[in-house]
């Protein structure tokens, strides 16, 4: 007839945790097939941001300016920043005691005069060549105003003071 089964049934929680460790051995196996792993380095950085300017950055013009008279001073720009830069050339006349005109022009293109007043934009490239610019600083003969004379008396012993600033600007 049948045979009996020796010794005591399994208690219920010995099941489950077979089940347990039956459930994590095939979901282990199944989900390694899509587990990858990947080395590598953080890249990113922040870009080098140089702009040097050589020229008038403070100037004082020693010898005096007469009527009809031009004085020039250099002014060089480069960039040796990794980014391209917009820039602007602002020259100011602080004190305006004088008939004062000033201008400037990239070096050799004395015919394309700019205003010194910041309106121009100008772009340099990443680690670009030097940028040669003169500053021209003249006594304006022409009247401001009806009946004033240019060459006046007044204006001897007078003095101005001028201010030139780059403003820079990173474009990307």
């Amino acid at each position: 007839m049948g045979e009996k089964r020796r010794g005591r049934p399994l208690p219920p929680a010995v099941y489950i945790v077979y089940l347990l460790v039956l459930t994590v051995i095939l979901t282990g196996v199944t989900f390694s097939g899509y587990i990858s792993s990947a080395s590598g380095s953080d890249g990113a950085r922040v870009a080098k941001f140089e702009i040097v300017e050589t020229g008038v950055q403070a100037m004082y013009l020693k010898t005096a300016i007469v009527p009809g008279e031009t004085q020039t001073k250099a002014l060089s720009i480069t960039n040796k920043s990794e980014v391209a830069v917009t820039y602007r050339i602002i020259a100011e006349n602080l004190d305006n005691n004088l008939p004062l005109q000033v201008q400037f022009y990239k070096k050799g293109d004395a015919g394309n005069k700019l205003p010194a007043d910041g309106t121009e934009y100008f772009e340099l490239p990443p680690n670009s060549e030097k940028v040669d610019y003169v500053l021209e600083i003249s006594w304006n003969d022409e009247e401001k105003e009806p009946g004033e004379n240019p060459r006046d008396p007044k204006y001897a012993g007078m003095i101005d003071r001028l201010r030139v600033q780059l403003y820079v600007e990173q474009k990307d």
